[in-house]
This record gives structure tokens, sequence and C-alpha cells, in this order.
């Protein structure tokens, strides 16, 4: 169970970006960082967050052997969420990690959360179907779209810190 704290997603993904979690940025491949102005604060707990997001990272540059760019995007945005004195807007922030790389089948990309499910002569399979519990744990979701040659795209919503909400 994630604890609730307040995180900064902008300031976990520069930590990313700069070697956490063993990120190796290489030369040839460049990093686009398109994030929203401002503190964006999840409820996350940032230790479980700090296995995702370079955990999507590194499978984006495994997928640019040839080198590419890396593109990381963040923003808020509303979802209704029912409560029992009515409806009301939830924010969440929506994180997207896209390659340029070699892109996957659409029968691979339906098995990409499965444990032990990979594409890889080295990988366990795991790394996916652990991000895909964490964020899953948070009330939040990832979602993957790709094509074949042209690249990846993953984009994780995590519910933002909400003093009202996350006193309850």
């Amino acid at each position: 169970q994630p604890s609730r704290q307040q995180c900064d997603i902008n300031s976990l993904l520069n930590e990313c970006l700069q070697g956490i979690n063993n990120v190796r940025i290489p030369e040839n491949i460049n990093v686009l960082r398109k994030y929203e102005k401002g503190n964006l604060l999840a409820n996350g707990d940032r230790e479980l967050l700090r296995q995702v997001f370079p955990n999507l990272i590194n499978n984006a540059i495994q997928a640019m052997p040839d080198g590419g760019i890396l593109s990381l995007v963040t923003e808020k945005s509303s979802v209704s969420a029912r409560q029992e004195n009515g409806s009301t807007k939830r924010q969440f922030i929506s994180v997207t990690v896209t390659d340029n790389g070699i892109g996957m089948s659409s029968d691979n990309l339906a098995k990409i959360f499965n444990p032990f499910f990979t594409t890889k002569d080295k990988g366990t399979g795991l790394g996916l179907a652990i991000s895909h519990n964490i964020i899953k744990a948070h009330q939040g979701t990832i979602d993957a779209i790709s094509e074949k040659g042209k690249g990846t795209s993953l984009t994780v919503k995590i519910p933002c810190w909400d003093e009202g909400f996350d006193e309850k």
C-alpha cells in the first residue's frame, strides 16, 4: 500500500534523467521535456514512483538502440469522480513517456503488463507488471500505445494532492 504524501512529479522525472535508479541517457538519444509549469504535486509514494518512472524511461531507451528522441510530457487533467454528496472533479497528473524506437505489434502490446512477458533477451518481464501494480495501488492508470517501427508511448495518470480529498 503506497504511503500518502506529496510528490513533485517534475522534480522526480528530473532526478530520473540525472541518473537515479540506473537511468543512463546515451549520447545518441535526445531528451525533450515538456513539463506543465508550477508544482505538479501527486498523492504518491515517492519511493514506489521512483521504481515506475526509471523503468519506463529505461524501456524507452532500450527501444531506441540506434538513438532517437525520448519525450517526457507532464500535465494536469480532471476526471469526474462520484462521491456520496454528489459528483466532483478529481485532479490527475499525467506523465507521458514516448520514444520513436522499434515499437511493438498489437499482440505484444496487449501483453506488456502481464508478469514474465518480455521481448528482451535478458528481460524478466516484471518491470511493467510491477509498475502497473504500483500505479493501480495509487488509484491511477497506465496505458500504452505503440506502432511497430514508429515507437511507443506510455501514459501514467495518478491523483493530484488534494487537501480536502486526501484528509478523509
